[in-house]
C-alpha cells in the first residue's frame, strides 16, 4: 500500500469552529431546539514532546443528541488545516463525520443499524469502506484530542465499553473504561481539580483529564505519544 505523505501531520490535529457554524451537515440539531454547550476552547497539542498544533474545539448538546466541531491548525510548516466534526443520536450512536483537509482530502461517515460506509476523497481517487459498527459507538479521529471527551461522555452513558470508528485508518476497535480517580491538571500555573479517565483503545492505552464542570482539560494518548493540555483564555 502507498504511504500516506499526509499522514503524519493529519496525527496534529484541530481548532473546532468555535461558533459551530461550520461542518453544519455533521451535526443534528432539530429544528427549533436549542444547543446546550457542553464545552468548548483550545488545546495545545504535543507530538512526541514537540508542540506541532493547536486545536480549537465546541462539544454541545441539542435535543438529546451530542455533537463535536473542530479545526486542526497545525505550527511552523507541519502542513495546513483540518475540520472536523462528528453528530451522535439520542442512543449514542455516530450518525455522520466529516473531516475536510488540504490536498483535497474529504472522509464522511454515514452509519446505520449495524455499519458504517466511509467515503474517502483524495487527489488520487475515491474509494468506499464499510465497517461493523453496533450499540453505544464514537469516533475517534487520529490525532483529534476533542474526541476523547465526546468517548469519554460515551462511555459513562454506554456501560464502560463502546465501538470506537478510526475513520483514517479505516478500522473499528473496541474502546473500554478501565479506570476512573481524582486528580489534578496544571493550566497557567494554577490547579484545577479533575477527574482522571483510564481508557483501552484497541491495543493502546489513553488518559483523559475532566473538570467538575465537564470541561476537557487534558490528553495523552501513550501509544502515540500524543498530548495535549488545555490552554487558558485570553
Amino acid at each position: 500500500m502507498r504511504r500516506d505523505p499526509n499522514r503524519r501531520t493529519i496525527r496534529w490535529a484541530a481548532t473546532v469552529l468555535a461558533t459551530g457554524a461550520a461542518l453544519t451537515a455533521a451535526a443534528v440539531v432539530p429544528t427549533g431546539t436549542a444547543a446546550q454547550e457542553i464545552d468548548a476552547g483550545r488545546l495545545e497539542v504535543h507530538q512526541d514532546g514537540r508542540r506541532v498544533a493547536i486545536e480549537s474545539f465546541r462539544v454541545w448538546e441539542a435535543g438529546a443528541n451530542l455533537n463535536a466541531g473542530g479545526s486542526i491548525e497545525p505550527v511552523g510548516n507541519s502542513g495546513g488545516e483540518f475540520q472536523v466534526g462528528v453528530a451522535l443520536d439520542a442512543q449514542l450512536r455516530p450518525v455522520r463525520y466529516e473531516l475536510r483537509g488540504p490536498g483535497a482530502r474529504v472522509i464522511t461517515g454515514a452509519w446505520s443499524v449495524d455499519r458504517v460506509r466511509l467515503h474517502t476523497i483524495t487527489d488520487e481517487g475515491e474509494r468506499w469502506r464499510e465497517l461493523a459498527s453496533r450499540g453505544a459507538g464514537s469516533v475517534l479521529e487520529v490525532g483529534v484530542a476533542h474526541h476523547h471527551l465526546v468517548l469519554v461522555r460515551v462511555l459513562e452513558g454506554g456501560g464502560g465499553r463502546a465501538t470506537v470508528v478510526v475513520p483514517l485508518r479505516g478500522e473499528a476497535v473496541d474502546a473500554q473504561l478501565v479506570g476512573q480517580r481524582s486528580d489534578e491538571v496544571t493550566i497557567d500555573g494554577r490547579g484545577i481539580a479533575a477527574t482522571r479517565y483510564d481508557l483501552r483503545i484497541g491495543g493502546s492505552q489513553s488518559s483523559v483529564w475532566v473538570d467538575a464542570e465537564g470541561r476537557l482539560l487534558r490528553v495523552v494518548d501513550g501509544s502515540s505519544g500524543l498530548e495535549a493540555i488545555r490552554l487558558a483564555p485570553g
